[in-house]
């Protein structure tokens, strides 16, 4: 299992007693997913691939992603390559 954190800002509204309108807030959004087992698991029914990104198609697929880094720009050039080699995918 993964704990796979999504973190987006917000912007507050003006209220009484807040110095300041417009302040900044972050928001954690956190949830327990188990990665993608190559053993069990259909890679397409999880994943899909646009420009040599991988991009996961359900929770088990974007918590593999997120966790594995999987878009790390290293990782795309180095797609990138072997897609131009016609050795990917």
């Amino acid at each position: 299992k993964s704990l796979s954190c999504q973190e987006r800002d917000y912007v507050l509204p003006p209220s009484p007693g807040r110095r300041r309108d417009g302040d900044e807030v972050s928001h954690k959004n956190c949830q327990s997913s188990d990665f993608f087992n190559p053993r069990k698991d259909n890679w397409g029914a999880h994943f899909e691939i646009e420009k040599g990104a991988i991009f996961g198609k359900t929770e088990i697929g974007k918590a593999t992603v997120n966790i594995f880094k999987f878009n790390e720009i290293d990782r795309l050039i180095f797609r990138n390559q072997l897609a131009d080699l016609e050795l990917y995918p």
